[in-house]
């Protein structure tokens, strides 16, 4: 078990012995490849799923990519709870495991591996292996967190194994523990660290800020090393009582530092909008290259922000912001120029009527045939039972020219759009889940009655065709969990709850060829 202990800046930074170099693996973004096929497979969870008589204990459902799309082989772990022999820990009701489910090569082995909390404490990690994910060596590498409500990866210390960051919500704190040889360990790097607003010199927080609500890691200063962007959604701006800020922590060889740490929210300098009360600033994180730049060969990532409680023109309507790396100061709103995206904004399709919470979740990936990647867009108070919108990257930053709206009433989108099936909830984008088409949509219906069954759950999958700009295959489909495996549709699971984000990684990483 680990032992808490307070990050400080002037003791907890030990130099490292760098293992190897990744000044030149970024890639675009891709989902993760637990069985190294060069396939992104899919991880969804599943924290309401009742295991035995154990309610709300949580399970862990994974797909892996083939040449025919998205599958539950038989000769892979499909399924992931703690009632499954092999699996440390045991059911517990109200853990809901798989609350957030993120990846990394934890152990530079070549094979991605699988991160699951439970929202009352636990960190898990399953690794990977030829046969997808492994029930042999799974570890339980931190029991002492509480209310755990996002996680994401980044190689943060650039010595080519992936490392973890996770929110403890109890204390409105972000852990972060490094990875190595041994995969993820509270000795490794710098050991284990403990961020809040005080490690950042914010001056009087109350711990209601909701600090590492949301997390997303890209190289925004394009150093070789990832940087942390931490979201505190409920964080006031001057008198605008949760307004939002996002925290960006950037990384170097010693692991992240609090060295150069910036704030962002609606009044910085030169960020469109205003901050207002109860807009949650920074409630949702993602991170790409929307422009393609790069600097020594390395992409230059950019932050989107979700604002879904803007009142961009209507109540709680929403927005994005967009911010953009540079090689000299990372994360920046000036050149390029900031964007704020909404869908009163001229030319963005819908309506942008109230309450539909456009940006509640976001996700990047390269959506078409250029060279730039696009964001795709959450709004699941859209119309009838919610929506994605697509708007697309280009040389300039991002551009409203072709951007889309898909519902479940879209062509090629499976079942029909529902009142409150929250479609849009949770977006995800895979680069390749079909060996015949480059990349891929997940898209979330949380509250989708299934089989007559209520908020049974369903995660709809879109492959995208090799075009110009953002088009469906006819290819697409949807997943309910009675189609994976042995498992049954139950009321109230919600299936598809969390899903896997896409990241900027290479298929293979550390010193693998």
């Amino acid at each position: 078990m680990i032992s808490r202990k307070r990050f400080t800046v002037s003791t907890a930074l030990i130099a490292l012995v760098l293992s190897g170099s990744t000044s030149d693996v970024h890639a675009a973004n891709r989902g993760p490849d637990f069985d190294n096929d060069n396939i992104d497979d899919l991880a969804i969870g599943v924290p309401n799923q009742q295991v035995g008589v154990e309610s709300l204990a949580g399970m862990v459902n994974v797909l892996y990519g083939s040449a025919s799309g998205l599958t539950d082989p038989s000769n892979r772990i499909t399924s992931i709870d703690r009632g499954v022999p092999g699996v440390e820990g045991a059911p517990d009701g109200s853990d809901f495991f798989g609350r957030t489910v993120s990846w990394g090569d934890f152990n530079a082995d070549c094979f991605d591996d699988l991160a699951v909390t439970t929202l009352l404490g636990d960190l898990q990690i399953f690794y990977g292996s030829s046969t997808g994910l492994s029930l042999a060596n799974d570890d339980i590498v931190v029991t002492a967190m509480a209310l755990s409500n996002s996680s994401a990866a980044g190689d943060f210390n650039g010595d080519g194994f992936d490392d973890i960051a996770v929110q403890e919500g109890s204390m409105s704190e972000v852990w972060v523990l490094y990875g190595s040889s041994s995969g993820i360990t509270d000795t490794a790097g710098p050991g284990l660290q403990i961020w809040d607003l005080d490690a950042l010199g914010v001056s009087n927080p109350t711990g209601l800020e909701l600090f590492g609500w949301s997390l997303a890691t890209g190289d925004f200063n394009c150093d070789g090393k990832d940087d942390l962007a931490v979201g505190a959604p409920q964080q006031n701006v001057g008198a605008e009582s949760g307004a939002g800020q996002v925290h960006i922590i950037y990384g170097t060889s010693s692991g992240l530092s609090a060295t150069g740490t910036t704030a962002w929210h609606q009044t910085s300098p030169n960020v469109e909008g205003a901050a207002e009360a109860g807009d949650e600033f920074g409630y949702a994180l993602a991170t790409g290259n929307f422009n393609n730049d790069t600097s020594n060969g390395r992409a230059c990532h950019d932050l989107a922000i979700g604002i879904p409680f803007e009142d961009a023109g209507a109540v709680n309507d929403g927005a994005v912001a967009v911010l953009f790396g540079t090689p000299t100061s990372g994360i920046q709103a000036s050149s390029p120029a900031d964007s704020l995206w909404y869908q009163e904004r001229a030319d963005v399709e819908g309506n942008g009527d109230s309450h539909e919470f456009f940006g509640k979740s976001i996700a990047v990936g390269n959506m078409d045939a250029d060279s730039f990647e696009d964001l795709a867009i959450g709004i699941p108070g859209e119309g009838i039972g919610g929506a994605i919108a697509i708007i697309r990257g280009a040389s300039g930053g991002m551009t409203d020219a072709d951007d889309v709206l898909w519902t479940q009433d879209t062509n090629f989108v499976a079942d029909d759009a529902e009142g409150q099936d929250d479609f849009g909830e949770c977006v995800t984008y895979g680069r390749e889940w079909y060996t015949t088409l480059n990349r891929g949509l997940a898209v979330c219906v949380p509250h989708e009655d299934v089989l007559g069954t209520t908020d049974a759950g369903m995660v709809n999958v879109m492959y995208l065709q090799d075009t110009s700009t953002p088009q469906l295959s006819i290819l697409g489909g949807s997943w309910i969990q009675s189609s994976i495996d042995t498992q049954t549709v139950e009321a109230d699971d919600v299936f598809g709850s969390s899903l896997t984000a896409a990241r900027d990684r290479p298929f293979t990483s550390g010193s693998c060829g």
